[in-house]
């Protein structure tokens, strides 16, 4: 196991810590870096210091973001690629195969938006892998989110918090500023959407946020909301759920616009969308119909969803997949060197030999539906388990299989509302540079890397939610060689 070397030297004294934590609740509370897991408001799960991250590594994967967007938009344009991609998946992935008829309505229609606002982030883990016999660290990308990628606004939040932490410890302000790297997610995103909203043209068109009625994570989508109106203060944001668009929203005119309680619709920004349980009834799909078949511009659009799915980044690991929608060898060698090893599950050869050697080998993969949000994939045992019982029945398509990483580990102090026993303990991270992306009748006019979330996981666990009390919020500590101090 590789340990990276921590901030400060640890574990920090009982008296200090319990200083420490206090200090910490007062500035995330001050800072709004707040959840509503219920009806009560408390501060979010964060880590105490902020984690060690090779600084190598992220500039590489801040650097890349900008043709990851680029990929994305032009797999969501390419409906040759995306029906060839996911042509197995359908018949046995209800939801993915609805989002994709969904699409194909709108494109035999032929109405094209003029706008498009594109929000990715793409989540990566430092993997420890091996090259000529030597070990070394680089990037391994775990998916590219490209519906409700949260917490721009509350990462952006955190860093002051955790900047405080390091001073309290008695780190310089120098040394802080250099090693913990801003963050303008919330700026960032912020400064697309306005964009998109003045392309728009109608300066009485509000930006709707598309939220569940339960919303857990609202102060994000609020801090969001309030960086909009610092870039332009023209700009009205409402929410409403898909339930109320259904029932409330119509399209206007032959331009389509769309229009909600009599205002118009600029921008859909969906912070909901992205699993089957967010279309209990018809009238989910119906709402999410009428932003497509919209001028709206709409964040993300169903083939933009679609882009974002497994199989997606399964085919995109195949040779001369990148190469369709990216110039220039040095460009896609870089975004293929993220890349880890992805398997096909499909009723073909291929498909058997890796399903045989994941049930022989388990420990050593990760199994993936096309799902976002967490929660969703199978490991170890599981992976066994599932793959003997789906046999070679079409169900086995809906998923894919990728090489399970080995990351290094950082030391730190977990902290979460209601938990009064705050241990030191080994958490695996997990890093997410934001990007968005502004197209105007087909022209690229905003693509930025606009940010990034850093979070923590125990690494007793395999995967680690904000929403479900198993990850944390945490920032990077950008190290300098030598950065590992443990490797048995």
């Amino acid at each position: 196991m590789v340990e990276f070397q921590p901030a400060i030297e640890l574990p920090i004294s009982k008296e200090k810590l319990e200083e420490l934590i206090e200090d910490m609740k007062d500035r995330a509370y001050a800072m709004g870096v707040l959840f509503r897991p219920s009806k009560q408001t408390v501060h979010g799960p964060i880590t105490l210091l902020p984690s060690t991250f090779p600084r190598l590594l992220y500039n590489k994967a801040m650097q890349l973001q900008t043709d990851i967007n680029l990929l994305m938009l032009g797999i969501s344009k390419d409906d040759g690629f995306l029906k060839a991609a996911l042509k197995s998946v359908f018949p046995v992935d209800e939801f993915t195969r609805r989002l994709y008829e969904m699409h194909q309505q709108v494109e035999r229609e032929g109405y094209k938006k003029p706008l498009r606002l594109c929000i990715n982030r793409t989540d990566y883990m430092v993997d420890c892998k091996e090259k000529d016999g030597e070990p070394f660290l680089d990037l391994s990308m775990v998916e590219i989110n490209t519906i409700a990628a949260g917490c721009p606004a509350l990462s952006t939040r955190l860093v002051d918090v955790h900047r405080f932490s390091l001073e309290q410890l008695g780190m310089s302000r120098e040394k802080v500023l250099d090693r913990v790297p801003g963050n303008y997610g919330m700026e960032g995103v912020a400064d697309g959407m306005v964009t998109t909203w003045r392309l728009y043209g109608e300066t009485k068109a509000v930006i709707l946020f598309v939220v569940r009625p339960e919303e857990s994570n609202k102060f994000d989508q609020r801090w969001m909301e309030y960086g909009i109106k610092d870039l332009d203060d023209r700009v009205k944001v409402i929410r409403r759920t898909l339930p109320e668009i259904g029932e409330r929203a119509e399209l206007r005119g032959d331009e389509r616009r769309l229009f909600i309680d009599d205002m118009e619709v600029a921008i859909l920004y969906y912070r909901t969308g992205y699993s089957p349980i967010d279309y209990p009834t018809e009238l989910e799909w119906k709402a999410r119909l009428l932003g497509e078949r919209s001028r709206a511009a709409v964040c993300p659009s169903v083939s933009e969803q679609l882009a974002g799915t497994k199989k997606i980044q399964q085919v995109l690991a195949e040779p001369g997949s990148v190469e369709n929608f990216i110039d220039g060898k040095e460009r896609v060698d870089n975004i293929r060197s993220v890349f880890s090893g992805h398997y096909t599950l499909d009723l073909t050869p291929d498909g058997d030999e890796a399903a045989k050697n994941a049930i022989a080998n388990p420990m050593k993969y990760v199994m993936k539906p096309q799902r976002e949000g967490g929660g969703n994939n199978l490991f170890g045992e599981e992976i066994k388990q599932a793959l003997e019982k789906l046999g070679r029945t079409p169900e086995r398509a809906a998923y894919m299989l990728m090489d399970k990483f080995n990351p290094p580990v950082n030391l730190n102090y977990c902290m979460k509302y209601g938990n009064a026993d705050i241990q030191l303990g080994k958490v695996a991270s997990e890093f997410g540079p934001f990007g968005t992306l502004v197209s105007h009748n087909d022209e690229v006019v905003f693509n930025k890397t606009t940010g990034y979330l850093y979070r923590a996981r125990d690494i007793s666990l395999n995967e680690g939610g904000l929403m479900t009390g198993t990850g944390f919020l945490d920032t990077p500590y950008l190290s300098v060689p030598p950065q590992v101090v443990q490797m048995e």
